[in-house]
């Protein structure tokens, strides 16, 4: 077996192609078939046959005009097959290895004189019908068009336009007289017989015999016959009273190409009269019969007959039935081969000349006598006609399948018939006698006189008689069997209501190496979706993925019989990464698990090192991959190159274990924090509705009077709130495919707690919040109180909440609690949403791990069977290995593009059009480039320290809570803040603590600052200019610090980043949280806390 591949250097890895020695399968994601992807090219003037079959297996078949592949299947598995514009599919039979034109008959063997004419070869049987198959979910044509599926054998076409209009033609055609014996009836010389009133009958019993349809000439073809004609007429010897020929029939082939209007060409018309002996007619006294040449004439007459009225116009009705067809299915048997045409006998041999005679000629009475030695000898009898050879029969028709899930909404036409026969040939003229040889001069005398005459010659010999006719006659070859009748969803069609056929139905015929591609293919699409409509592609291809798979995630034993159970495992591992994909793409994730705006805590120096070192890796790899698709390498060389990619992703099993055990702790940290920012939540809620707050009664009639809404609903509809930037808002949510599909997913979800099912966009506005709150307040319980957000853009919300509230004293007992509480909704969102996050990062690599498990075991599996032989699922694998480190290449630059982003507060859209190393290098450089490129544009960050003081008297709610908690949470607006006025790109690298109210003496004071993971940058000292506030999200960052009161001198920690440890410095601008609650601190009475005093330095 070999393996054909396009370079990876030059496509984006998704085609895999399959050449043995009998089929050739293309696995790939989308293509554009033409002929030139079959294993066929036609030659001009013959269909020969194919000698592979073919299939192609895609998530996305496009077909455009005429595919053949003569004798062979053609199977097409896809997802989607969309018809552009008139199609066909043909797996008709090649036409018959020996099929001998007319007029070239067999070469003589014998050329002696008088020798019997070579019989003619044999035509051969016309080549079996392949078959098609096509199994989909949909079947679709462009321009697209509502209607029904019309399906129409062209056999039925044909035998409707005979019964609909019967064919009109007069039934006799007069001849013209023609002699058809010789006889010597009365002495030597003979007479000739002639038909007189000759009459053709039976020319009105035309039958149908067959119809064709070539889809790459867009030719249609009728075959006639007209089974029982004679000849009739008179002779001389007669009278009035007619005689009849013996019975033979007529074939009469009408072709025509139809043209883009729908109307036909230029008709061709051929004929060839059927006979099962000669054509003889019978008189009183002789019998003759008709020469090659009378039927030559006979066959003209017929043909002129019959085509003004009725061919061409059956022809024309034929191809107003099926030129509205969109799609054309032929496997029709191929034509039998006509039989070679007899040879001509040879003529006979030539009588001797007259010898030359010592006696003299005498003439007497006027007649001249010869010596009987001097008379010329006669000529022999010519050779027998040569046969016609036998024609053959046309081949098997075929077998046609359509497996569809979705309903067919066009026309089309479909042929299994057998082959026709071949036509008959015709036998050799019988030879012609030899000539009589010639009489020798001689003396002459008068037999009167005596005198002597004038020499005159010998009388010549006669011309020998005419060879016996052939002993065999020609045959029309017999048509071939049809195949069976259209298969539609397993059953036979018979027009009425089609079968159902499911996913289920349709998964065994898809392959495993075409469900992997598109599942890469997909994960591609995802990571570059930039848009709405590009994230319904994805989803729609993910619900695909899920859909196609879902019989084997919970499997029963006809479904691991279906594909084999190892590979079943695979394709539940398929199906339930689809799931976990189609989550994060409903949940606002983005195809890593991370939300739109979020940033690596590793610094872009960092990340770029990283990039460098796998793009050495990647070029060792990709000559492994260049390797095993080597055409010119052997098997057992290609096989050591699949071990060795085997065995890096037998490693790679360990890889997802370790990422595994490192987002495990994370996720806990994080349950725990939406835990500590509920307690509080919920604490503050009380405070709001039953406490004695200044001013709430007249906030609880606005709200009544304004918008309808109680003062409990408003809190709860804030609580489900996210206020981000707008550039968040609007790649969040609101993809109804996967917000529908990701129901079916609702049993991992339910596995953890906390976990958002829902995002649900919405703009900030009481009516569009409250509107967005009615249809995901149900996903809300208390088993999961963070079930479903809504996201608004943060500036906008600010906007919101200043009506309602900023009414209200700022430094009122009501504003800041309602600001505390807002804050807390905030913080304890966020933390939900990171939370969620990292859930599905670790639910994507479990089932990554799940699938490359079983993928193990099937190759395994496969392996053990078929040993050194190269199978397609070894290529998907080495592919899937070589993309896989061309993915985590990919994700190293997708981590920098965000480090650059958060580093340069610049927009950049990462696209990755091509996996190769080479492109992804390139875009590596272009990072490089764009970042050299801001340093020309800009001047050099400079260093600052800045002291903030947080007070109880700010934070009254803050601190009151800590008492409780043991934190102290508070966030850092940057409108709040007057020491940083007029800076932009604000990066703290160190932090500094003091707690002035905190007596330590002889104690150690252990504290966590905690970043929530939420900052907001500004690119511009104008806060007001649109697109300078730039909101990022990355894992919280716990930094532990560190105070000894015997000697303040003594501190530990401070660091936030920027070192040389390779973390990135975090923004001042977020929800930070003071940990008091660690072990050592049992000391420390919070109660006489009231300031804090933050430091940072940057």
């Amino acid at each position: 077996m070999s393996s054909k591949s396009q370079s990876a250097s030059s496509t984006p890895n998704r085609e895999i192609i399959d050449d043995t020695e009998d089929r050739l399968s293309i696995h790939t994601h989308r293509i554009d078939l033409t002929q030139a992807h079959l294993p066929y090219q036609a030659v001009a003037g013959k269909r020969l046959g194919s000698r592979k079959h073919f299939s192609v297996y895609a998530d996305q078949i496009r077909l455009s005009g005429a595919l053949e592949n003569p004798g062979r299947d053609i199977e097409l598995h896809a997802r989607e097959i969309i018809i552009d514009g008139v199609s066909s599919l043909d797996t008709s039979g090649a036409d018959a290895a020996h099929d001998f034109a007319p007029g070239e008959p067999a070469t003589q063997k014998d050329i002696t004189p008088g020798a019997a004419g070579t019989d003619g070869a044999d035509g051969t049987q016309g080549g079996d019908a392949g078959k098609i198959r096509i199994c989909a979910q949909r079947l679709v044509r462009l321009p697209s068009a509502s209607g029904k599926l019309a399906a129409s054998d062209l056999a039925a076409i044909g035998a409707k336009l005979l019964s609909d209009y019967p064919p009109r033609i007069d039934n006799v055609s007069k001849l013209a007289p023609f002699e058809f014996a010789r006889t010597r009836m009365f002495g030597p010389n003979e007479v000739s017989l002639t038909l007189d009133q000759g009459l053709i009958e039976g020319l009105a019993q035309l039958v149908l015999a067959s119809v064709g349809f070539d889809g790459s000439s867009r030719r249609i073809r009728l075959s006639f016959e007209l089974p029982a004609l004679k000849l009739t007429g008179t002779t001389k010897f007669s009278g009035s009273m007619r005689i009849v020929s013996s019975s033979f029939g007529c074939r009469l082939i009408a072709s025509a190409a139809i043209g883009r209007d729908g109307k036909i060409g230029t008709v061709q018309l051929d004929s060839s009269l059927i006979m099962t002996a000669p054509i003889r007619l019978s008189a009183a006294v002789v019998s003759g019969d008709l020469s090659p040449a009378m039927q030559q004439t006979v066959r003209e007459q017929i043909q002129a007959h019959v085509r003004a009225p009725l061919i061409d116009v059956l022809l024309q009705r034929f191809a107003d039935q099926i030129h509205g067809a969109t799609l054309g299915l032929l496997a029709r048997g191929g034509p039998g081969g006509r039989g070679q045409d007899g040879h001509a006998g040879v003529r006979g041999e030539s009588g001797a000349d007259g010898a030359q005679s010592n006696r003299t000629g005498v003439l007497t009475n006027g007649n001249f006598g010869f010596p009987q030695e001097a008379i010329g000898k006669d000529g022999q009898v010519g050779g027998r006609a040569g046969s016609p050879g036998r024609s053959g029969p046309g081949g098997r028709g075929g077998q046609i399948e359509l497996n569809v899930i979705e309903p067919i909404e066009f026309a089309l036409i479909y042929s299994v018939d057998g082959g026709d026969g071949g036509g008959p040939a015709n036998p050799g003229e019988p030879g012609a006698g030899g000539l009589g040889g010639k009489g020798a001069m001689t003396r002459m005398v008068d037999a009167r006189t005596g005198k002597a005459l004038e020499d005159r010659r010998a009388t010549n010999g006669h011309d020998g008689p005419q060879g016996p006719v052939a002993q065999g006659h020609g045959n029309t070859g017999p048509q071939g069997a049809a195949g069976q009748p259209l298969h539609l969803n397993g059953k036979a069609f018979s027009g009425a209501q089609v079968p159902a056929f499911g996913f289920s139905d349709l998964a065994p015929y898809l392959s495993l190496s075409q469900l992997m591609i598109t599942q890469n293919a997909t994960d591609l699409d995802f990571l570059n979706a930039a848009n709405e409509p590009a994230l319904n592609t994805v989803a729609r291809g993910y619900e695909w993925l899920i859909s196609i798979n879902a019989r084997f995630a919970d499997p029963d034993a006809a479904a691991a019989q279906a594909v084999g159970a190892p590979e079943s495992k695979v394709r539940a591992g398929i199906h339930n990464s689809a799931v976990i994909s189609l989550m994060r793409l409903q949940q606002g994730l983005d195809f890593y698990g991370h939300s739109y705006n979020w940033t690596p805590v590793l610094n872009l120096e960092n990340l770029m090192t990283r990039t460098g070192q796998l793009i050495q890796l990647g070029k060792v790899v990709e000559d492994q991959y260049n390797r095993y698709l080597d055409k010119a390498a052997t098997d057992k060389a290609r096989m050591r190159s699949f071990i060795e990619a085997k065995q890096n992703i037998d490693r790679k099993l360990g890889d997802f274990l370790t990422e595994i055990d490192k987002l495990r702790p994370q996720i806990e940290d994080f349950e725990t924090e939406v835990r500590d920012y509920s307690e509080d939540l919920r604490h503050q809620r009380t405070v709001l509705l039953e406490g004695e707050l200044k001013f709430k009664d007249e906030l609880i009639k606005f709200l009544q009077e304004e918008e309808g809404l109680g003062f409990e609903q408003f809190l709860d509809m804030l609580a489900t709130v996210i206020g981000c930037a707008g550039g968040v808002v609007s790649g969040v949510g609101g993809i109804k495919t996967a917000f529908d599909a990701v129901k079916k997913a609702t049993e991992f979800s339910k596995k953890v707690s906390s976990v958002v099912n829902i995002f649900k966009q919405a703009k900030a506005t009481i009516e569009s919040v409250r509107k967005a709150y009615s249809t995901v307040k149900d996903y809300l319980d208390e088993s999961n109180p963070n079930a479903a957000k809504i996201l608004v853009d943060g500036e906008e919300f600010d906007a919101l909440l200043k009506k309602y509230l900023g009414k209200f004293d700022a430094a009122g007992e009501l504003r800041k609690a309602m600001d505390y509480y807002l804050e807390l909704v905030q913080a304890r969102n966020m933390a939900a949403y990171n939370y969620t996050t990292l859930v599905a990062q670790l639910l994507n690599l479990k089932t990554q791990h799940d699938q490359v498990y079983d993928t193990i075991q099937h190759l395994n599996a496969e392996v053990a069977r078929h040993q050194d032989n190269v199978l397609p699922i070894y290529t998907a694998f080495v592919k899937d290995a070589y993309e896989d480190l061309q993915r985590n290449l990919l994700r190293n630059i997708y981590q920098e593009n965000r480090a650059y982003q958060y580093w340069a507060l610049r927009d950049r859209q990462l696209k990755t059009s091509d996996l190769n190393i080479a492109t992804l290098a390139a875009t590596h450089e272009r990072l490089i480039s764009e970042i050299d490129g801001f340093r020309e544009d800009n001047e050099a960050f400079s260093d600052f320290t800045q002291k903030l003081t947080i007070s109880a008297e700010r934070y009254p709610n803050e601190f009151a809570a800590m008492l409780a908690s043991r934190s102290l949470a508070f966030r850092l607006r940057i409108r709040d803040e007057p020491g940083f006025m007029n800076m932009s790109h604000v990066i703290a690298r160190k932090f500094r603590l003091e707690f002035p109210e905190i007596d330590g003496g002889d104690h150690v004071l252990f504290v966590n600052l905690v970043h929530s993971g939420q900052a907001l940058l500004n690119s511009d000292v104008n806060l007001d200019k649109p697109g300078v506030l730039h909101q990022f999200s990355h894992r919280p960052r716990i930094r532990p610090y560190r105070i000894d009161y015997k000697d303040q001198t003594n501190v530990a920690g401070g660091n936030l980043g920027e070192g040389d440890q390779g973390y990135i410095g975090l923004s001042p601008f977020a929800v930070w949280r003071i940990d008091f609650d660690i072990n050592g601190n049992q000391w420390l009475d919070l109660s006489k806390l009231k300031t804090v005093i933050l430091t940072f330095e940057g």
